[in-house]
C-alpha cells in the first residue's frame, strides 16, 4: 500500500507529454494578444500630433517665466540704484524748468543719478537706428540714450521735461527680436519724484482698469492730452470722441500690479 501510494504522489507531479504541449499552446494565446505593427504605428502617429499640440504651449508658457523673471530683476535693479543714487545726489528727479527734452539732457541725468549705481553697465547707442542695431542688439530708444545692463537687458533713459510731471522714461529690453511688441519684448518704467513705477502708474489704477482701459490725462507745457490707457492685444478702433487708446502702454503695469507674473488673461 505505502509503494502504491507513493508511486501515484509521484506519478501525480511527473510532466507528461500533453502538459507539455499544453504549456506551449498558453504561449501561443500570449502571442496572439500582442500589438500588431499597424496599432504601433497609429499609437506612435497619435503621440506625435499630441506632442505637435503641446510642444508650442510649453515653449510659450517657459518663455512667460523666462521674461517675468528678466523684467523682475532688472526693476530691482533700477530700485536699488535709485536708492543709492539718493544717498549721493538727494532725490532722483529732473531739476530746472526745461520744457523740452533731447538726448544730451537725457544722457546728463543718466550719468549723475543711474549708471556710477548699476554695476556692468555701458553705453551703446543715442538716437540713431543704425547705432541701435550694431551696437545694442536691437532696436532701442532713438529718443533718449541706450545702455546694455550686466544681464544683456537694454535701458534707454529718456528725460522727459516737456510734462509737468517731469518723469524719466525707461524702457527695458528683455527679448530681442525682428518684431518687437511691447509688454512683451520691451517693457516701460518710469522715475517719478524718486520712485520707480511702471509708466503711467497711479496707486488707484486696478488690473481691471487696464483690461479694459482706463482714461487718463497727461499735462504738457503747451497743454493737455487725455489717453486711454490699457493692455490689449491689437490696437482698439478709434473713440468717437477721438481720444488715442494706448493698447499697450499699460501691459507693464498689469505685470507689475500680478506681481511680475504672466496671468492666463495677460495679451501676450
Amino acid at each position: 500500500t505505502t509503494q502504491t501510494s507513493f508511486a501515484r504522489n509521484d506519478k501525480r507531479r511527473a510532466f507528461t507529454l500533453a502538459e507539455g504541449v499544453t504549456h506551449v499552446g498558453t504561449c501561443d494565446n500570449v502571442r496572439k494578444n500582442a500589438f500588431t505593427l499597424a496599432e504601433v504605428l497609429i499609437t506612435l502617429a497619435i503621440i506625435g500630433v499630441v506632442a505637435v499640440m503641446a510642444v508650442p504651449t510649453l515653449l510659450n508658457n517657459y518663455q512667460k517665466k523666462v521674461t517675468a523673471i528678466k523684467v523682475k530683476k532688472a526693476y530691482a535693479e533700477l530700485v536699488q540704484a535709485v536708492k543709492l543714487s539718493e544717498i549721493d545726489n538727494g532725490s532722483v528727479a529732473l531739476q530746472g524748468d526745461i520744457d523740452t527734452s533731447s538726448v544730451e539732457l537725457s544722457r546728463k541725468f543718466a550719468d549723475k543719478y543711474l549708471v556710477p549705481y548699476l554695476s556692468g553697465i555701458y553705453e551703446c547707442s543715442s538716437g540713431s537706428n543704425d547705432e541701435n542695431e550694431k551696437f545694442c542688439g536691437g532696436t532701442v530708444s532713438t529718443h533718449g540714450v541706450n545702455y546694455v545692463l550686466n544681464n544683456g537687458a537694454t535701458m534707454s533713459v529718456i528725460a522727459n521735461y516737456a510734462e509737468t510731471r517731469k518723469p524719466v522714461s525707461i524702457m527695458l529690453t528683455v527679448n530681442f527680436k525682428k518684431d518687437y511688441l511691447m509688454g512683451r519684448d520691451n517693457f516701460y518704467f518710469e522715475i517719478v519724484n524718486g520712485k520707480v513705477q511702471p509708466a503711467f502708474f497711479s496707486n488707484d489704477l486696478t488690473r481691471e482698469d487696464i483690461l479694459n482701459g482706463k482714461r487718463i490725462t497727461l499735462d504738457y507745457s503747451q497743454g493737455s492730452t487725455t489717453y486711454t490707457l490699457s493692455c490689449k492685444k491689437t490696437q482698439p478702433a478709434p473713440s468717437d470722441d477721438g481720444v488715442t487708446e494706448l493698447h499697450r502702454h499699460g501691459c507693464t503695469a498689469l505685470l507689475y500690479l500680478d506681481g511680475f507674473e504672466f496671468k492666463e488673461d495677460y495679451p501676450w
